[in-house]
């Protein structure tokens, strides 16, 4: 059999967690096992946050891992519902089973990607540590081909911890179920630090709260993708750029922008539970709940990040905040409010994307809504520009010096 194995380190994920830490040993790893055949299975990602993605010869058939910190999901029922609705999956069905001993619930689906046609296996489960995603999946018309192939390997999951404990999906019955401990899950939901950003706009006065653990985590993040070795920058090789292609610079920022929202979408909770309930009390329409989510971001004070940062990497190298710093720092520029701006349009339901332009080194917001104004057109709809970097502007309002909108360039987020 084939196997891929990744190694994880717990101390890099529990940084202020040093209870459990001294409890545990530095490392565990999970395995899956591929078949020999003539349909060779290749790794073909490993981002280096415990996102895995293999694809068959033929390119067909997919499986994919990702690994996520407790942090980013209640249960592992809401992670599986969160999956669901991001990529609209329809016509398909679920069941709570038991996974590598846990509780888990594993459903099939269909959904489109890219504009083509894909059904999906998938399994979502959580142990004292991580929440685990396992998905196989394959162009619609071919899945009949490889299920049978799909579910073996996602069923050959197998996670090993200390003191020689494996958990897998050899004979387990539901009894044999293991619950979760509780006093972790206290210790990380309840008792982390905390951290809050004042912010007032209009007739809002909000102390915004950010988890402290987030805020270190993001910044390691950020520091992994801006290292140099050297003279040579790590960002290029980080998402496996081609410098033989000629938008490889554009290429990283769609790649690092979607990277970054996949990041932080669960660390601004606190400011979608506010938008989510003010839109709910208030009764406000769909352009007055996007218009407040604007002003919010664009009263944050413009400042670039690279002049706030005494380090040279990570923040100060790509020039860009994730929400949890802007909230410590309180301040950040176009890319980082604009990012941020679309975490929270899109967590309240709307088609939101990045708008960014070399040409004019700018970025800003597009957002697809019944408005007025300047607009790009994609995949035949139109995206309304938003600018993030000062109060005042519009829902459609473009700076006349950036006016050329054949100069912009729309960046979907999936």
């Amino acid at each position: 059999m084939k196997r891929f194995l990744i190694v994880i380190t717990l101390f890099l994920v529990f940084p202020l967690c040093s209870w459990q830490y001294d409890t545990q040993k530095s490392t565990f790893f999970y395995t899956i096992d591929f078949p020999d055949s003539e349909e060779k299975w290749t790794l073909v990602q490993d981002n280096k946050k415990y996102d895995a993605f293999f694809q068959n010869h033929e390119k067909q058939a997919f499986i994919e891992i990702i690994v996520y910190d407790l942090s980013s999901a209640g249960t592992y029922i809401e992670l599986f519902d969160y999956i669901v609705n991001r990529f609209n999956m329809n016509n398909g069905s679920n069941n709570e089973v038991v996974f590598c001993k846990y509780n888990a619930i594993r459903g099939e689906y269909f959904f489109y990607y890219m504009n083509n046609p894909f059904k999906i296996d998938f399994v979502v489960f959580k142990d004292n540590y991580y929440f685990y995603v396992v998905m196989g999946y394959s162009y619609k018309e071919q899945y009949n081909k490889y299920e049978n192939e799909l579910k073996n390997i996602i069923n050959s999951l197998k996670i090993y911890y200390d003191n020689n404990v494996v958990y897998s999906n050899e004979e387990t019955k539901a009894k044999d179920a293991l619950p979760i401990n509780k006093k972790a899950d206290e210790k990380t939901f309840t008792t982390d630090e905390k951290y809050t950003y004042h912010i007032e706009w209009d007739k809002n006065k909000i102390d915004f709260e950010f988890l402290k653990a987030d805020l270190l985590k993001s910044i390691k993040e950020l520091s992994e993708i801006g290292e140099y070795e050297g003279k040579y920058w790590k960002g290029w090789a980080y998402y496996n750029i081609d410098f033989n292609k000629p938008d490889y610079e554009f290429t990283f920022w769609k790649n690092f922008y979607q990277d970054m929202y996949n990041k932080n979408y669960y660390r601004v909770n606190n400011v979608y539970d506010y938008f989510k309930s003010l839109s709910a009390e208030s009764k406000m329409s769909s352009y007055q709940l996007a218009n407040s989510v604007m002003k919010c971001i664009q009263i944050i004070p413009y400042e670039r990040p690279k002049n706030v940062i005494n380090a040279n990497n990570g923040s100060k190298t790509l020039d860009f905040f994730t929400p949890n710093e802007v909230a410590d720092w309180k301040q950040g520029d176009c890319d980082t409010k604009s990012l941020f701006m679309v975490i929270i349009l899109r967590r309240l339901g709307y088609d939101a994307i990045m708008l960014h332009s070399s040409y004019y080194g700018h970025a800003m917001v597009g957002i697809n809504i019944n408005a007025s104004g300047s607009f790009i057109v994609y995949n035949n709809k139109k995206y309304y520009f938003i600018e993030s970097t000062y109060p005042n502007w519009k829902i459609g309002d473009l700076p006349p010096q950036m006016g050329d909108v054949n100069k912009w360039n729309p960046i979907p987020i999936q």
